[in-house]
């Protein structure tokens, strides 16, 4: 069926160049946000790099857009996996098998995990430490691998006092890690070190 624009507007159907950004959190619009967490990517501006894809292309993409732009060091990363069904479930588990091997940095993880079991339904909404995720992260891997029908989101942040160098180790390890571990897609965002 084909809607002409209003009438799609009416239905509630979402228009291609219309749809406002959510939340991975509380999925409202980011300006309507209820839950107080800051959108995974972000505001624009020169020094805000965002690229997506595989991980070794997601990764060259942002090294390319921080050349461009006279950017040598970052403050934040941000990753995120999301989606519905078993590849997004595991490239949320992969995200936190990822963790451990990335090196030094302060990390808080996102996480929005839906799950239906036939009739019975589990819902987690996690943001806090990495410390913290670690016990939540046995029961989200668990029950994403047993669920009939799997949404779920999670993002990790990773915060870099001294800024990350791009063109240092630590940046190499994170893209060589990202790309061996077998991700399907990711979305990178970076801000860059004043």
């Amino acid at each position: 069926v084909v809607y002409i624009t209003q009438e799609a507007r009416n239905k509630g159907i979402p228009i291609k160049g219309e749809q406002k950004p959510l939340c991975p959190v509380c999925h409202m619009p980011i300006d309507q946000c209820i839950c107080g967490n800051t959108p995974p990517i972000p505001p624009g501006g020169k020094k805000a790099l965002t690229a997506e894809g595989a991980p070794a292309q997601a990764f060259q993409a942002l090294l390319d857009m921080a050349h461009d732009r006279n950017v040598g060091r970052v403050r934040c990363l941000h990753v995120k996996v999301e989606g519905t069904g078993r590849e997004a479930s595991n490239d949320s588990r992969l995200l936190g098998l990822a963790i451990p091997q990335i090196g030094r940095g302060a990390f808080s993880v996102e996480q929005s995990m839906n799950c239906e079991f036939g009739d019975e339904t589990f819902q987690v909404r996690f943001a806090g430490s990495w410390e913290r995720y670690k016990q939540v992260k046995n029961l989200t891997d668990a029950f994403g691998k047993q669920a009939d029908k799997v949404q779920v989101s999670t993002q990790l942040r990773v915060e870099f006092d001294e800024g990350l160098a791009l063109d240092g180790d630590q940046f190499q390890t994170m893209r060589d890690v990202f790309s061996q571990l077998g991700f399907g897609r990711l979305t990178l965002s970076a801000e860059a070190k004043d």
